[in-house]
């Protein structure tokens, strides 16, 4: 099992109701944006975002996949096979293309804390 002590998840956190309509146009890194942030000029930051690019960073971290020429992330299941599969399980469920099949960030943390 994997031992987690502190994940950064950038601009997502507790905001109040009135903070939920804050529009901000595209900021990040191409290929750790989610796709929803970065197909459109006009975002909402959400925790499903950072879930995406906090899966694209494990996704690096163990060597398991790529970005294609178009930013987005894929996993290689010939790279993946050397790891345990319910790790991969959820790093392709954090890289999902639709935001809501995305875990929350409490989901992920207690799939890494089993």
């Amino acid at each position: 099992a994997l031992k987690t002590e502190h994940i950064d998840l950038g601009f997502a956190g507790k905001v109040t109701r009135q903070e939920t309509e804050i529009v901000a146009g595209s900021r990040g890194t191409p290929g750790f944006m989610s796709p929803e942030i970065s197909k459109k000029d006009r975002v909402r930051f959400t925790e499903s975002s950072e879930v995406y690019a906090l899966g694209v960073s494990m996704m690096e971290i163990f060597d398991v996949g790529y970005i294609d020429f178009s930013g987005q992330a894929h996993i290689d299941k010939s790279k993946a096979k050397h790891h345990d599969p319910a790790l991969i399980a959820l790093i392709g469920s954090m890289l999902e293309k639709e935001h809501l099949n995305r875990p929350t960030v409490l989901q992920v943390y207690s799939q890494l804390d089993k």
